[in-house]
């Protein structure tokens, strides 16, 4: 009957919705066929075909692992109890020349992946990797070869395919950051109020180990960027955190030594990243993504340009090998550290909460030396703080909305106010804030940092980079800036000039138009032309390769 079936065409199938908490895993074979009962019995769930490819991925629920099948005849009795365990394979194939009761051939199983492969691609296309995530209202968590379901229930729940919610669950970067005990536990103690404060307080006093923060309020705001890293995922809007400081300020210590402690198994943190290098660390998980050395040179643009992605979780294309494109982007919110870290373009700065160390005192004394707690307990402190964030993070994506709106500053740029409140809803449900406590706190961060975040329009560096750049006429270079002061001051009537810094109105005028430039002296303004101007001025600027008419 198995034979006379694989032989049958294949049904083409149905969302099964069958398993309990909202779980939803696209098969192609009914749930009453003998392909299906065979797979049930292995335990096997078929992900599907990799796409141009005859590779099928499979997926073992007892071992909770996923393999990729390149060739059907190469998957033999061996791969089977590597992937489904020797007394389930001995129980379910038979090896012996004639039939057993009960039992099936190998090639029978081959028949049922086969089957069970027809008509279903395997992408990472929408794939939840090791991290925390959001699936309509239920929060997923994925571990190393588990994960979870964290509903409005407050419960945690056990998820038995790797699918969830049409969603693939991807276990393949083996990113071990929980368990199953330890989780239950710390989000039943995170419904204390008391026991999140005393997290959220304890954060703090780990930053104030720094004691020479540009403003004492950094530490806070640490600490809240702490807790929205773990659920980065979950954001409508999530922004990116730099730390700088000149040499031996604790940059190091703080990033690679302090934030990998926190973030234990679920960190990626990489020196001097480059974009590609950044995609394939991260992959489709939800790591929290930590850079140092994050220094001037050819990689930090397109770096930049990625993480511009991850702000509102966008994607850019990607060419592949197989010369069929592919979107990527991040929805991570990223740490790096630099000196400089090089946030010239007003986009990027909009996205950045800097914080700023001080140089320390290389002749202080050694009583004063920053000294971290050990790993073990700085990992305690990241698994006490992600169970904080997991529990509130629902009411603090509502909360967001509303700090960002009630906040006004002077002279701050909407966005960066929208930065702040991420952290500002993490520290008020784990402080108690008031909605007013936190805007005021808001209002706060963003007024003493008012220069620091007060922002250059890119209208304005344009018009700075034009008026600064130089040109040059029989042998001598002349500033664009005096040429139109020339233009602006020649009244017609021999206005006498400094022969060494101006030319005559009529000779400037010449030379500016020569360069896309017209003074309007009646108009009290200019006429530039785009493309002679980004052709003779703007060629050694960050506008060369910009479309500044728009």
């Amino acid at each position: 009957m198995l034979s006379l079936a694989a032989l049958m065409p294949v049904w083409s199938g149905v969302a099964d919705s069958s398993s309990g908490g909202g779980e939803s895993c696209e098969v192609s074979l009914p749930a009453g066929s003998p392909h299906q009962h065979l797979l049930d019995r292995l335990g096997c769930v078929v992900i599907g075909q990799v796409e141009s490819t005859s590779h099928i991925v499979i997926y073992s629920i007892a071992g909770g692992q996923r393999m990729i099948i390149k060739a059907m005849s190469s998957f033999g009795i061996h791969e089977a109890q590597m992937m489904f365990g020797v007394d389930v394979v001995n129980s379910v194939i038979s090896l012996a020349k004639e039939p057993e009761n009960g039992k099936v051939s190998l090639f029978e199983v081959r028949s049922a992946i086969a089957a069970a492969a027809n008509g279903k691609i395997a992408t990472d296309s929408g794939a939840m990797g090791g991290g925390v995530w959001m699936n309509g209202d239920d929060i997923i968590l994925v571990g190393k070869n588990f994960s979870h379901r964290y509903g409005v229930d407050k419960k945690l729940e056990r998820i038995v395919k790797p699918v969830f919610g049409g969603r693939r669950l991807d276990y393949s970067s083996q990113v071990d950051w929980y368990t199953e005990e330890m989780m239950e536990e710390l989000l039943q103690r995170a419904a204390n109020p008391a026991w999140r404060k005393e997290v959220a307080e304890e954060l703090v006093v780990l930053f104030k180990k720094w004691n020479n923060w540009e403003f004492e309020t950094s530490k806070e705001i640490a600490a809240g960027l702490v807790l929205a890293t773990f659920v980065q995922t979950c954001w409508e809007f999530r922004p990116h955190v730099c730390i700088t400081g000149p040499s031996n300020s604790g940059k190091t210590m703080l990033i690679d030594k302090c934030m990998s402690g926190i973030f234990n198994g679920l960190c990626a943190s990489m020196q001097k990243a480059t974009e590609a290098g950044l995609r394939q660390k991260v992959g489709v998980t939800a790591v929290a993504v930590v850079i140092d050395e994050f220094e001037a040179d050819r990689h930090r643009k397109e770096v930049l340009e990625l993480l511009r992605t991850s702000t509102r979780g966008g994607k850019t294309p990607r060419g592949t090998a197989g010369g069929k494109g592919q979107e990527y982007g991040l929805r991570h919110l990223c740490w790096v550290s630099a000196i400089e870290v090089g946030l010239t373009q007003e986009a990027d700065q909009n996205r950045f909460i800097r914080l700023v160390l001080n140089g320390l005192d290389p002749n202080r004394d050694s009583a004063e030396m920053l000294e971290l707690p050990s790993r073990m307990s700085l990992g305690d402190l990241g698994h006490r703080a992600s169970a904080c964030a997991i529990y509130t993070i629902r009411e603090a994506k509502g909360l967001v909305e509303k700090i960002a709106k009630g906040a006004r500053v002077k002279n701050v740029s909407g966005r960066y106010i929208e930065s702040l409140a991420v952290p500002a809803s993490m520290l008020s449900l784990s402080l108690g804030w008031s909605l007013d406590t936190a805007i005021g706190w808001v209002e706060q961060m963003a007024g003493e940092r008012q220069i620091a975040a007060r922002q250059t329009s890119d209208e304005e560096e344009l018009i700075d980079a034009i008026q600064s750049s130089k040109t040059t006429e029989g042998g001598r270079q002349f500033a664009i800036s005096s040429l139109v002061e020339s233009v602006l001051n020649d009244s017609g009537e021999g206005w006498a000039f400094d022969a060494n810094v101006h030319v005559r109105g009529g000779d400037a005028d010449r030379m500016l138009q020569g360069n896309g430039i017209r003074v309007l002296r009646k108009e009290g303004g200019c006429f530039i032309h785009p493309k002679t101007v980004t052709r003779f001025l703007l060629q050694n600027t960050r506008f060369a390769e910009m479309a500044i008419g728009d």
